[in-house]
């Protein structure tokens, strides 16, 4: 990314440079450690069993179909029983 020096005269040579190197290699770094982390708490069972986001073999989506049939048989048995 280049900014201008002085305003008014975008000439390449009155240009100064703008380094994004750091923002990317932070980037890099959580990835790989955010990994690590997650390979290293599963190994030892550090999350709860209803944890679903970002474990492996489980779903997101799997949270909200479980609550939505939750509500579905609540809903039921109130209809039913009423």
């Amino acid at each position: 990314m280049l900014l201008e020096k002085d305003r008014g005269t975008p000439t390449i040579s009155r240009m100064r440079m703008i380094y994004l190197v750091e923002s990317n290699l932070n980037s890099v770094t959580r990835l790989m450690w955010g990994r690590e982390l997650m390979k290293h708490n599963e190994k030892f069972t550090q999350f709860h069993d209803n944890q679903y986001g970002g474990r492996q073999n489980r779903q997101g989506v799997s949270v909200a179909l479980n609550k939505k049939i939750t509500i579905d048989v609540a809903r039921h048995y109130k209809e039913t029983w009423s």
